[in-house]
């Protein structure tokens, strides 16, 4: 019931969703219609990127800078990578239902000291291949941005619109990841 200054509305029932899941996304210059999801090499600031989005973002490509200079470039089977997203719903120490969350505003320790997982485990697909979700929580150091680790299956399909499905429960959201053959 919403209540103001003229009185009280009628009451009204709303269904929560527990998850709604959206991927993060990095905009394609020179392509609107491509979905590339917001997402690095694991332990690395190397984004997974087309080869052309790098270049029109002015990346170097990668592997030649160290895992701490940002660069981007497609990923390869059997890479760890992080996926970023919002909507994965509570998350708590050890994903455990009955934990506490990270208080509403407040950031995740940066440090790690105190791990966030998503109560809901999510499924994930790549290029239609079941991929292994190693961890779904919330990124340390930020307030409600999640991460979902990877690796990306052996056998996928190559290109540079990959389809990633990334699902919780009811809720999912494609988007594409460049993947190449391993040098």
């Amino acid at each position: 019931t919403i209540r103001n200054t003229t009185g009280a509305g009628q009451n009204l029932l709303l269904t929560m969703a527990s998850a709604d899941v959206g991927v993060f996304r990095v905009p394609d210059p020179a392509n609107a219609n491509r979905q590339s999801a917001a997402a690095t090499i694991a332990n690395t600031a190397w984004y997974v990127l087309p080869a052309a989005v790098a270049t029109e973002y002015k990346f170097a490509p990668c592997p030649a800078a160290s895992p701490a200079t940002a660069c981007a470039g497609p990923a390869h089977p059997g890479d760890s990578i992080v996926i970023y997203f919002t909507g994965g719903g509570k998350a708590t120490p050890n994903g455990d239902a009955n934990g506490k969350p990270v208080a509403t505003g407040s950031v995740a320790p940066a440090d790690g000291s105190v791990v966030y997982q998503t109560v809901i485990k999510p499924t994930l697909k790549i290029g239609g291949l079941d991929a292994p979700v190693q961890f779904s929580g919330i990124a340390p150091g930020t307030a409600a941005e999640y991460q979902i680790n990877t690796t990306i299956p052996a056998g996928v399909a190559l290109g540079d619109d990959v389809p990633v499905v990334l699902t919780f429960g009811n809720s999912s959201d494609t988007v594409t990841i460049a993947i190449q053959a391993n040098p």
